[in-house]
């Protein structure tokens, strides 16, 4: 230590200064009397403790006021003293060297504690704000292990017990079969063990449990770097306090899983709650209508005019498409609220997929006025065909729907920044501003009198959603309503 004390300069500055104020001392020996040189030598100690070490500063107290006796005291050049003034004088000369160098020695001390404290609350905080970024159990390690030179360790490694999906543990950072053992003892039985621990006093590394709220979650392990374990008590209580803030980041990204988890449970009991209903409610009403049709065509077929066969057919007809759209819609809509949604992509072109869904609607619909403005040059889109026509579909159906007695759609695609444009707009009454984010969420419609499930925007908002793009819904100028798709060009 004093080696590296004087490397620094404090030794040699201490010494400086002894070696000066002696100069002076011998220098105005003649000017000054006994009692004013010794009022220097108590001066020249104050000086020298602020920069020499307490036990250096002590022994050259002492020694100064023995040199003192021997220079300056009658009769000199001998330790032989006359005077009881003077002996008076001495003691207090050594008495008073000695307080200032022990009181200038536990200042600095307290200085050095202050400033080792306020480093180590820095290193904590520090921590503390890198671990509330990740919220996985491996980042969070793994950033505690980068930062883990904060309790003067060269390499740390830590082991996590009871990890989700890790098979019952997590070990991150490089360790030997005999330390991954003695990081099992330390979680499980949640003590530190090592040196100055009081467990397994001989092994030159700490063991550290990683204490939660609740239960231990696991142990990290510091190795000591080559000068050891110095200053053990202090030093491990800083490290057992990086230890904790690990554990309560730890349980913090736990529940935060726990909460993305429920919501996740809450939101698919919900979809299913509403599906279910859904189906109890919406597929009634066609079902009632085709078993009453069909059960009219079975008993009075031989009564009822052909006009009137014809009819109940129709309507068989119709309602059976009303309940294959809704239970389409409906299963759609199911599988694209899961979290991995399997696209089956291709390069497809927008004229084509424009074309099936308008030849489409004309079967289904004949006489239906539908019109398509797709500009030439658009480029091939990377997309599931299926999901787009039947968002294509829904669209044009839900215009027809709304768009009054005899409507006339509009089919239009087209570029725009970086994305391909695909709208549906009619000549309705419109959607009103505050139900335009309603209309596009399940079982949500915006003219409640209109039959509907409400699933066929919200089946729409999903493909959107699946394929990168977004849906949204727009005032058309002149009074109606646009619907527009916005999808990302791949390269």
């Amino acid at each position: 230590m004093f080696i590296r004390q004087f490397a620094n300069g404090r030794i040699r500055h201490g010494l400086a200064i002894l070696a000066a104020g002696w100069a002076l001392l011998f220098a105005f020996d003649e000017q000054l009397g006994v009692a004013n040189q010794a009022m220097l030598l108590v001066l020249l100690s104050a000086l020298s403790a602020v920069w020499l070490p307490p036990l250096l500063s002590l022994l050259a107290s002492a020694f100064g006021v023995i040199a003192f006796n021997v220079a300056f005291i009658p009769p000199r050049g001998t330790l032989h003293v006359d005077l009881r003034e003077h002996i008076a004088l001495l003691l207090t000369t050594l008495s008073v060297s000695v307080i200032i160098a022990v009181l200038m020695g536990r200042m600095r001390q307290h200085a050095s504690d202050a400033t080792m404290h306020a480093r180590r609350a820095d290193e904590q905080r520090d921590l503390a704000e890198l671990l509330r970024a990740p919220d996985d159990v491996a980042a969070l390690c793994a950033v505690f292990i980068d930062n883990a030179g904060a309790a003067c360790t060269s390499s740390a490694g830590v082991l996590l017990l009871g990890v989700p999906d890790k098979g019952g543990e997590l070990v991150v950072g490089t360790m030997s079969k005999t330390e991954l053992s003695g990081l099992g003892i330390c979680a499980r039985n949640s003590q530190p063990m090592g040196r100055g621990t009081g467990r397994f006093e001989e092994v030159d590394a700490w063991y550290l449990p990683i204490k939660g709220s609740r239960a231990t979650l696991g142990a990290v392990l510091l190795r000591a770097t080559s000068a050891g374990l110095v200053g053990q008590a202090q030093q491990l209580q800083h490290a057992m306090a990086l230890c904790n803030l690990l554990g309560a980041a730890l349980e913090r990204a736990s529940a935060r899983q726990h909460a993305q988890d429920a919501r996740a449970a809450a939101q698919g009991q919900a979809l299913r709650s509403t599906l279910l209903a859904s189906i109890a409610h919406d597929h009634r009403t066609p079902l009632a209508t085709i078993m009453g049709a069909a059960s009219a065509l079975r008993g009075q077929w031989d009564r009822l005019p052909p006009a009137q066969r014809d009819a109940y057919l129709d309507t068989v007809m119709g309602e059976t498409e009303q309940l294959a759209r809704l239970t389409e819609n409906t299963l759609q809509l199911a599988r694209l609220d899961t979290a991995q949604v399997d696209l089956h992509r291709d390069w497809e072109a927008i004229e084509e997929l424009v074309g099936t869904v308008v030849r489409r609607v004309r079967q289904r619909a004949p006489g239906t006025d539908i019109h398509t403005d797709v500009a030439p040059g658009l480029p091939l889109l990377s997309c599931d065909a299926i999901l787009l026509v039947q968002l294509l579909d829904n669209l044009i159906d839900n215009a027809l729907k709304y768009a009054g007695p005899a409507p006339a759609i509009l089919v239009q695609a087209g570029m725009g920044e970086g994305v391909v444009l695909l709208s549906v707009l009619d000549r309705g009454p419109g959607i009103p501003l505050a139900l335009r984010e309603q209309v596009l969420k399940p079982f949500q419609r915006g003219v409640q009198s209109i039959r509907g499930a409400g699933l066929g925007l919200a089946v729409c908002e999903a493909i959107a959603t699946v394929h990168g793009g977004r849906l949204g819904v727009q005032e058309r100028a002149g009074g109606g309503c646009v619907v527009q798709l916005s999808l990302p060009v791949a390269p």
